[in-house]
């Protein structure tokens, strides 16, 4: 059986998690995956100033077309590059046309509202691009972390990123290759240093503050809490919206590490 394909487009503003893991996840299930930068192959700058460098232009990678799956990662300049792309609503029509797999993440689904993809679909999108989707009521809204209508498959942000992989690896190649990636791999959530008082979220930033204030944003929050504040071994701290654990006391939140699989979240959505 001929190797499933993947199409990854790569615009300047990408958003880094959305875009490296869900084409690890999928080489790691033995999908070939081509990396395409939207406006050549020189190294794109995305949303938080990591270079990625694409594996082709998505000039070159149209001529190595079809593909089996066409994915859209999301930050804000991102999906805004590829909703403005005469090239991306070309390769988007093809692929609906053939009843090809479209797969988008956070922002990245308003691309397909830019370009008339997938309308009548159920999706999903990061929060503070609901409104924006539904605009014109072309899209029924679904607040899941990763929503698959038809040939349409969408999910939330950078926290769910790992789930998107997944899904996309599922709908290839089945749920037992999925389940066995997600065992195998023991896909591992570890947010960090979160602290919040009385009725207001405070988050330590390190490198990874735009990381921690994205999945803040998503408002993601762990289902198992322990009110003990210095971390014992084995836990690590949360981000926790200020007042949704303990009455909003200011406690410090510490969560076991959780694995994430197919079949078995622990990650919710917050209120």
């Amino acid at each position: 059986m001929a190797s499933k394909r993947a199409l990854v487009i790569l615009a300047k503003g990408a958003e880094e998690m959305e875009t490296v893991i869900p084409t690890d996840v999928m080489r790691r299930a033995g999908i070939k995956v081509t990396v395409a930068g939207l406006t050549g192959k020189e190294p794109v700058q995305c949303s938080r100033d990591v270079f990625i460098c694409p594996d082709a232009s998505l000039e070159d990678a149209r001529k190595e077309g079809p593909y089996d799956v066409v994915v859209l990662p999301g930050g804000n300049l991102g999906a805004q590059n590829l909703s403005e792309s005469a090239a991306v609503k070309d390769i988007l029509k093809d692929q609906e046309s053939r009843k090809g797999l479209i797969a988008a993440i956070c922002a990245g689904p308003t691309a397909l509202l830019a370009h008339g993809i997938g309308y009548g679909s159920k999706v999903t999108t990061h929060p503070l691009a609901k409104d924006k989707m539904m605009n014109g009521a072309h899209y029924s809204y679904s607040e899941s972390r990763v929503e698959k209508d038809g040939n349409i498959l969408t999910s939330r942000g950078p926290g769910t990123s790992f789930e998107f992989g997944l899904a996309i690896v599922e709908t290839l190649l089945g749920k037992e290759v999925a389940e066995q990636m997600s065992s195998k791999h023991e896909f591992t959530w570890v947010l960090f240093l979160c602290h919040y008082q009385l009725g207001e979220l405070e988050l330590f930033f390190s490198e990874i503050g735009p990381v921690l204030q994205s999945m803040a944003d998503t408002g993601l929050h762990q289902e198992h809490v322990s009110t003990n504040s210095t971390g014992p071994a084995g836990w690590c701290p949360v981000v926790l919206p200020a007042g949704e654990r303990n009455g909003g006391k200011g406690q410090r939140q510490c969560v076991r590490h959780s694995h994430i699989s197919s079949a078995d979240s622990r990650i919710t959505r917050g209120n």
